[in-house]
């Protein structure tokens, strides 16, 4: 049938270029036709013979790359890779996303968006990038981590995916302080992403610090709510460059003290939410009322002696009512509160403090 179909067909142009040809109406587009059929037939077995050939160069290279890939696991599963490649791929469910492969082989998976709810949980994902580079510094030993491994850790786990059990948060620290667990992400794990740039707002608000592996003899990191408040006022965990604080000098013997002397001139007034936010004045309104004190603050700028580079001081005032035994631990929990560079001063209270 097949070959009736193509004689059918060739004698059909055969007629109509032998008519053309007869009639003086023989043009080059109906030339061409008649030409490629000529060709065809007098090349047909080379033809045959090349497409064969491409298709057995397909078959054998789609064969040695299923070789190459069998037993790998799929990307989902944590394929291994180069540093920095993106690729898309399709896990065995037919999900489908971008893998951008780190150094520590896991394969971080950014899977496309499907309903509103998906493409809202992917807008807080985080870094893969800052992820490799958190996951290589977690395995250097503890003993080896210097101040260059601060520094680098902390510049970059804001921005990293790390993984929790949202059902146990938060934890008491041994402090009597609450945390927000997280974990590093294990090799072939398919894991929701936590950000700790991205839950800022809800540790502020609910006045939670944030653990990484505290589970371990050692934790790899604690930061108190005041690292947290300290990273959502500068944008960083620690700050060492803010002269604006009071400071003990390198000429400190020891002597210096926290109150000012009698008769020294000081400014007083109360710290702007740019030092002290709202939610973080909450949480010391909500503890320094716990022990029975007066939720009152107080900014004080007092000039450099006596030790004292001078500059502004956060003040809490305390009541003769206190025990001593409250006043030491008040006096203890209170920078967990704040930023480590806020310097505190406890004194007697007075119509110079606001309300918290």
């Amino acid at each position: 049938m097949k070959w009736l179909l193509v004689l059918a067909g060739a004698g059909f142009i055969l007629y109509s270029f032998l008519n053309d040809a007869v009639s003086g109406t023989l043009t080059f587009s109906k030339v061409l036709p008649f030409c490629i059929l000529v060709l065809a037939l007098a090349w047909r077995k080379e033809i045959n013979q090349k497409l064969i050939n491409w298709t057995k160069a397909l078959e054998q290279k789609a064969e040695k790359l299923e070789d190459e890939n069998a037993g790998k696991p799929p990307p989902s599963e944590g394929a291994a890779g180069t540093d920095g490649i993106t690729v898309r791929c399709t896990t065995p469910d037919g999900e489908t996303g971008t893998v951008v492969h780190v150094a520590d082989g896991i394969a971080h998976v950014s899977f496309d968006a499907k309903t509103p709810e998906e493409e809202a949980r992917l807008r807080f994902q985080g870094d893969p990038a800052q992820t490799g580079i958190v996951l290589k510094l977690l395995q250097v030993p503890a003993e080896q981590r210097d101040e260059q491994w601060n520094e680098s850790f902390l510049a970059h786990i804001a921005d990293a995916n790390l993984t929790c059990d949202i059902e146990k948060q938060p934890f008491d620290g041994p402090d009597g302080f609450p945390y927000f667990k997280l974990l590093p992400p294990k090799k072939g794990e398919r894991y929701q992403a936590w950000v700790i740039r991205h839950i800022l707002p809800n540790l502020l608000d609910h006045g939670y610090g944030v653990a990484i592996n505290p589970e371990k003899a050692i934790p790899d990191w604690i930061f108190s709510y005041g690292d947290i408040v300290c990273f959502h006022v500068y944008g960083k965990f620690m700050v060492r460059d803010d002269d604006r604080f009071d400071a003990y000098t390198e000429e400190d013997d020891g002597s210096s003290d926290d109150i000012p002397d009698e008769g020294m001139q000081v400014q007083m007034g109360d710290p702007s939410p740019q030092i002290l936010p709202p939610p973080a004045r909450a949480m010391l309104r909500r503890f320094l009322e716990a022990y029975g004190l007066p939720a009152k603050i107080m900014l004080m700028n007092r000039p450099a002696g006596k030790g004292r580079k001078g500059g502004l001081s956060l003040v809490f005032p305390f009541t003769e009512q206190a025990s001593d035994e409250t006043m030491q631990y008040v006096t203890r929990a209170v920078p967990w509160f704040l930023p480590r560079h806020y310097p505190v001063v406890w004194m007697q209270d007075s119509e110079n403090f606001t309300s918290l």
